[in-house]
């Protein structure tokens, strides 16, 4: 037998070292069985961890070490009781006066509640089932100055009042009423008012001059003095009342020879209609 080299000996050592190892990190199927661990010594591992055990990303890391709180949502609520906007007030032929104001935008049924008020007294309910953006008020006393305000009433409850509205004064002589607003259903069709309504002039339409965007312009007749006017008809919706009365606010206010006067104005649940100045001649722009 041949000696052992130093060569030899070091490939046995290798192999008894190797040998070690694999004994030691063998398990055998009973210790599989039951969990027991893969080193001597250790303590055993629990098999939820080792489940667990691969790659996780770093979101999920930090959710770990971080405890967890729950944030709130807040939501927009839907049903917030909502402010209208301040009534106007518009004189009506007769006396009385149409207050005016901008919808409530809500998904759900809406009402309103109009309250009216004098100088150093409180506030007196007028209607509580108002449905409309508008209300006729001619019962109250006459010569007396009045402001109004408007409050909605959704399934949720009574919200807040709008602020008060500009003071009118319900005037004792109606006829005095400089181009007061005429209220009919149709157009053509007779004038609704109270028994103190003043004498208005009928007009008969003849042919339309031009159309715009928003209005038409047709001639129309004077049936007592067969005076041409034209008359600016234009349609609006609900939410659009304010601003075409307006447009009739201003018109009533101006007095000056130089600029086109307003006549008469008449107002159907679709409808404004300004009876004005006719300017015979060509147009300013295409002249």
């Amino acid at each position: 037998m041949k000696p052992d080299t130093p060569t030899m000996s070091l490939r046995k050592k290798m192999r008894a070292s190797a040998s070690s190892l694999t004994k030691l990190f063998t398990r055998s199927k009973e210790d599989v069985s039951k969990g027991g661990p893969i080193v001597k010594g250790s303590a055993p591992t629990p098999p939820e961890r080792k489940r667990s055990s691969g790659l996780e990303s770093p979101k999920k890391r930090a959710s770990k070490l971080l405890p967890s709180f729950k944030i709130p949502a807040f939501k927009k609520n839907k049903d917030l009781l909502v402010r209208p906007n301040k009534a106007e007030v518009f004189q009506l032929d007769g006396g009385g006066v149409l207050l005016g104001w901008k919808p409530v935008q809500t998904s759900d049924p809406v009402t309103y509640c109009v309250q009216y008020c004098t100088e150093g007294r409180e506030w007196t309910v007028l209607s509580e089932e108002v449905t409309e953006s508008c209300l006729v008020v001619k019962d109250l006393p006459r010569g007396a100055s009045y402001v109004f305000r408007v409050g909605c009433i959704t399934k949720t409850g009574a919200g807040p009042f709008s602020d008060a509205s500009a003071p009118v004064v319900m005037p004792t002589h109606p006829e005095e009423i400089h181009i007061p607003l005429i209220q009919t259903e149709t157009l053509g069709s007779k004038v609704t008012g109270s028994e103190r309504q003043t004498t208005h002039k009928n007009y008969n339409f003849l042919s339309e001059i031009n159309r715009g965007r928003f209005s038409v312009l047709s001639l129309c007749r004077d049936v007592e003095t067969s005076q041409v006017f034209v008359a600016k008809v234009t349609p609006y919706q609900a939410e659009q009342r304010l601003l075409v009365l307006r447009e009739y606010q201003l018109l009533r206010r101006l007095h000056h020879p130089h600029l086109l006067q307003l006549h008469s104005a008449f107002l159907t649940p679709q409808t404004l209609v300004l009876v004005q100045e006719l300017c015979p001649g060509k147009e300013l722009l295409y002249s």
